[in-house]
């Protein structure tokens, strides 16, 4: 929790650290910033060691004996056998004049270099290109996008050290320079809003604060002042030893006589140590009136990080909140948020809002960037009140399939959309590869990310306007995307139009208008003109599928709450007659299912005909907010009272993914080896940087005995470790029919023998009515470095609510997923589906 203090004047602690960006000359040039400096200019490198992409299953012989203890540092010319008897050789590549590896060996690959230092020291790795670095077999998490974000403080020791990194794109730069001082402010990645005339509140804004100390950061402040007399003190949260956090502070309204660039001040403080020079930092900041498209920030629900959102205002002052519409519009790859905004031509009609996916690259608009889309389309609502029948829903390339995924998932919320350059999903444009059968662990694992495939969900896009936009000549995201959406929805679609400009790329802009075309298109503002969204009252009938309650459960006045069989498509097709206080029509795949009742009198009776089953003379539901409930076993329906909150519905549903939500929390173990601890709090790390990167986040990164000291039920935890090593294991997860420990893990009447097992799940916190708790662990210090194999912060890649995997997967494949599966309504394995590995023993 940020605690903020406005003063007149700054106040100083007892002791100041120094504060400084961290060096703005880019890593490996020529001249680095300081003679000390070390850029990383030869190696040993190999590539296509296994086989990946976008899935939770993969191969890596690299990764393999990382996590089995086995790997030693190569030679030159030293050959690897990979699991299929063939040979790969490593290979010495040399960086360019500027320190960039460039090399067919990096896509893909892995580089091997050595550093040697004459004293043990923490330095600064600035490197770009990879997606993970081992110091000395240590884990931390990389730049792969070359975004130049992750500056991560490193421990190195006297002698000769090794680096190992992996590379997916061909290209590599990294560099070491000297740590500036024990916590400093990195600038590189800031989160900043735009001060707007008018407004008196202070502001949020993030930056990263590095911690190269030894020891954990606490009591630290940052002092934020434009001028001498607007000066904001905002309390950091504990940053652990030798990590970067992304952290939230305030700064100062603006005034009338502010313009344009503004000066912000920022001075890093602690009463921990005394250090000398506390030199501020200062970064740029903007003013402007509201009518500009600006940067609004806000805090994050996800995980009580500082987020924000681009606005384009209407440009007609005078018209009245409720008259205006408002589009909701999503970048593509690479872009910001402002920048979309900016595409735009102002519009007298409407207000632009553009969230940011939580990075320009982010998740796609699925999984946290889904939910990043969520957040702010609530908060534009309450702040601009827009007419709630005219929301419209569009964006570009990446926010392209962003608009048909948000479009299938909440059919309800918008009046119509707009993709432009979109790609329908990971199977159709990334080649995603759907398994033959949906039996088996690989049917479990499949069923999990079914929420990505939007074809599966094509018949929600019936009750929505939909206008495709596509340039012919797109070379990024084929036209052959948006043709085959096309194809399908002329099955079934009556409000359509197809856009295809002749010689178009995938960015173009053939108008003498502001705004460019291939977003700000006329055709398709002026068929968004013609579109209104029906009122929940006026809507008779929905027909509406979901892939799971937990991402989209609800259309207007009927909620899927619980499925049959979990993660596969679950549909209604059902209509109101108001007057004869009747709902009729059929479903599928649904469990359990309610119904809005806020549209009827409470002074008679009703009736149900679902499935040819009637229900009669059902009594009204006392309350302000009357609900009919209905549960279905062994084909009949019947009326139940409105679930407790300890079975799974949309507000706590499972998959894996979603405990990484709901302020969510990071609790590493102190209770078990000190290997078992150091791996603990380095992978709390790892995940935390993780999602910085990725998702712009900022999480909690606390000790087991921390968090028993002062639980917290409100929030989502995640566990890091096993039963005997994380001392609130037993306090969070007292009834889970799960357990992990020591060199077995335990899955009702199995059990799962050797240190070699990692696993995650997810299971309801005891006695919480929204709180998830998840467990990342393993078995054994083999395990536990197998959980960095699995990719959890990856878009399109699905978890299911239980996951158990050997070491042997990075070897075999699927055939090394020993249990994966679903709880069920109640949250136990009797009524859950599971798959488990054939060589499994049950007691």
């Amino acid at each position: 929790m940020i605690q903020v203090r406005t003063t007149a004047i700054l106040v100083p602690l007892a002791f100041v650290l120094i504060v400084r960006a961290a060096a703005a000359e880019p890593p490996g040039t020529d001249k680095p910033a300081n003679s000390e400096a070390i850029t990383i200019r030869t190696g040993l490198a190999i590539n296509l060691v296994g086989k990946s992409g976008r899935s939770l299953v993969h191969t890596d012989a690299i990764e393999a004996q990382l996590v089995n203890g086995t790997f030693a540092p190569p030679k030159g010319n030293d050959t690897l056998t990979l699991p299929d008897g063939s040979t790969r050789k490593w290979e010495a590549i040399t960086a360019d004049q500027s320190g960039v590896f460039k090399h067919k060996l990096l896509i893909r690959g892995y580089l091997h270099t050595t550093v040697d230092v004459p004293q043990d020291k923490v330095m600064l790795l600035k490197a770009k290109g990879h997606s993970i670095v081992y110091i000395n077999g240590n884990p931390r998490p990389g730049d792969f996008y070359g975004t130049g974000w992750m500056n991560l403080p490193i421990p190195l020791k006297q002698g000769t050290n090794h680096l190992l990194f992996r590379c997916p794109r061909g290209q590599l730069q990294a560099a070491l320079t000297p740590i500036v001082a024990p916590a400093f402010i990195d600038a590189s990645d800031t989160t900043l809003p735009d001060l707007i005339h008018g407004e008196s509140e202070p502001q949020w804004a993030s930056v990263v604060v590095i911690n190269a100390s030894t020891n954990h950061l606490t009591d630290a402040m940052l002092s934020a002042s434009l001028g001498e007399k607007r000066s904001i003190d905002s309390s950091l949260p504990p940053i652990p030893r030798l990590s970067t956090r992304k952290v939230g502070f305030r700064i100062p309204p603006a005034i009338k006589k502010d313009a344009g660039k503004l000066t912000l001040h920022l001075t890093l403080s602690t009463s921990q140590r005394a250090i000398a020079s506390p030199d501020p930092i200062t970064l740029t900041v903007h003013a402007y009136d509201r009518n500009k498209p600006h940067r609004r920030t806000f805090i994050s629900d996800i995980d009580g990080s500082v987020q924000y959102y681009a606005v384009n205002p209407a440009d007609s002052p005078t018209a009245a909140h409720g008259d205006r519409v408002l589009f909701l519009s999503l970048h593509g790859a690479n872009v910001e948020a402002i920048g979309q905004a900016k595409a735009y031509s102002a519009k007298s009609w409407g207000n632009i809002i553009c969230p940011t996916n939580r990075r320009p690259f982010g998740f796609d608009w699925e999984d946290w960037g889904r939910l990043d889309a969520l957040e702010v389309l609530q908060l534009a609502i309450d702040d601009f009140q827009p007419d709630p029948s005219r929301i419209y829903l569009t964006g570009h390339s990446m926010g392209g399939h962003g608009a048909w995924q948000i479009g299938v998932h909440y059919p309800d919320r918008f009046a119509a959309i707009g993709p432009s350059a979109g790609w329908a999903s990971f199977w159709s444009y990334a080649n995603k590869q759907k398994p033959e059968t949906l039996n088996g662990i690989a049917g479990i694992l499949h069923r999990a990310s079914s929420a990505s495939d939007t074809m599966a969900l094509s018949s929600n896009y019936k009750n929505l306007g939909v206008y495709i936009l596509h340039g012919a000549d797109d070379d990024n995201v084929p036209a052959s995307e948006a043709r085959n959406m096309l194809d399908s929805l002329s099955e079934f679609h009556h409000d359509l139009v197809y856009h295809e400009q002749p010689a178009a790329g995938h960015w173009w802009d053939d108008s003498d208008e502001p705004g460019a075309a291939c977003v700000d298109w006329p055709p398709m503002f002026d068929f968004f003109a013609r579109h209104a969204r029906p009122l929940t009252n006026a809507v008779r009938r929905i027909e509406f599928t979901t892939a799971s309650p937990g991402v989209s459960p609800s259309c207007h006045w009927a909620t899927i709450e619980m499925q049959t069989k979990q993660f596969m498509p679950s549909s209604v097709d059902l209509r109101i007659d108001p007057h004869k206080r009747r709902f009729v029509g059929k479903t599928n795949n649904i469990r359990r299912l309610s119904l809005d009742l806020a549209g009827l009198s409470p002074d008679a009776t009703l009736t149900a005909l679902l499935d040819r089953q009637e229900l009669k003379d059902l009594a009204f539901p006392a309350g302000s907010s009357p609900h009919l409930w209905l549960s279905q076993e062994e084909g009949k329906w019947k009326v139940i009272p409105k679930p407790t909150p300890q079975l799974k519905g949309p507000h706590r549903y499972g998959q894996f993914k979603d405990a990484f939500r709901n302020r969510v929390c990071f609790v590493y173990a102190t209770g078990g080896t000190k290997a078992e601890n150091d791996w603990a709090l380095a992978k709390a790390v790892f995940d935390a940087e993780s999602f910085r990167y990725r998702g712009n986040g900022s999480i909690d990164v606390i000790s087991d005995q921390s968090f028993l000291d002062h639980p917290d039920t409100t929030r989502n935890v995640i566990l890091y470790g096993h039963s005997q090593c994380n001392l609130a294991w037993h306090k969070l997860l007292p009834d889970c029919p799960v357990l992990i420990k020591r060199n077995a893990a335990i899955i009702g009447k199995r059990t799962f023998e050797g240190g070699n097992l990692a696993s995650a799940f997810i299971y309801p916190m005891p006695g919480a009515p929204k709180a998830s708790v998840g467990v990342i662990g393993g078995t054994g210090l083999a395990g536990m470095r197998l959980t960095n194999s699995l990719p959890v912060f990856v878009s399109g890649v699905g978890f299911p609510d239980l996951l158990l995997v050997g070491t042997d997967m990075l070897e075999k494949g699927i055939s090394g997923i020993k249990a994966a599966g679903f709880f069920g309504e109640d949250w136990s394995l009797r009524k859950g589906e599971f798959a488990f590995h054939p060589e499994d023993r049950q007691e």
